[in-house]
Order: structure tokens, then sequence, then C-alpha cells
């Protein structure tokens, strides 16, 4: 079955990435969708709750920790701008549980 979705991979968009900014990019995309689907899983609530040490070792991917930072504009924008938040999509799988879903996201 198809579900219709545009799936953007930043490992695949590194020249845009880089031309625009990894964050400028991230925030353009997010702001330029109908929804927004969040994978969540065990890693999903570490990198969420992670201390600013594990942070730094992560930022060394070639486009920094885009996830880190896609979690930080959600929740920004769940919470100071009162966007929709029918918008937010958590999924997880069914070896991961709904307390995966980082706090910022319930």
């Amino acid at each position: 079955r198809e579900c219709h979705c545009q799936v953007i991979l930043d490992l695949h968009k590194a020249e845009d990435i880089s031309k625009l900014g990894a964050m400028e990019w991230l925030v353009s995309h997010i702001h330029g969708v109908d929804y927004v689907v969040v994978i969540c899983s065990v890693g999903t609530k570490f990198k969420a709750t992670k201390d600013k040490k594990a942070r730094q070792l992560q930022e060394i991917e070639p486009c920094g920790d885009l996830f880190t930072g896609g979690l930080k504009h959600i929740n920004l924008l769940l919470h100071s701008r009162g966007e929709d938040m029918s918008k937010f999509i958590n999924v997880y799988f069914p070896y991961s549980k709904k307390t995966d879903v980082p706090a910022t996201l319930e």
C-alpha cells in the first residue's frame, strides 16, 4: 500500500543543508509541510534527555544533530506559539512503548 507521503531524509540533502545551514533547512521543512511524523523509540527518549557532554559527541555528525534540534523546535512551536498539535504525529513501533515518546511531545 502507498501512504502518499513525501519523506525527506537529511542524508540525501547534504548539499542543500550546506547551502542553507542545518537548522534553517530543518525549520523551513517543518514549517513547509502539513504534518511532521516523529518516530519514537528508546533512542528518541535518550536523545531528548541526554546530558550536554553526550550532545557534544553527537554534534560531530555531518549535518549536526538535526533530530534533537527538530525536537527542540517542535517543542518551541507547541508551547510558545500555540501551534496546532495535530500537525505533529508521534509513532512508535510494536517493540517500543508509549513511554518512549519524549515528554516534550506528549
